[in-house]
């Protein structure tokens, strides 16, 4: 089994919100729930889970 590794911050509230509140209807976007909103400052893929970090 895998999981996806990243790193990360975490958006202020009033980010959140703002994002949550964009129309949902624009295409190519996947709205996630906004306590799960953040911006990834990079991406490491996928990894096994038995990797020792």
């Amino acid at each position: 089994m895998t999981k996806r590794l990243f790193v990360a911050i975490d958006l202020p509230e009033s980010t959140r919100q703002l994002l949550a509140s964009v129309d949902p209807q624009i295409r190519g976007v996947r709205w996630i729930e906004p306590t799960q909103m953040h911006l990834t400052l990079t991406f490491f893929g996928d990894v096994e889970d038995d990797i020792e970090l």
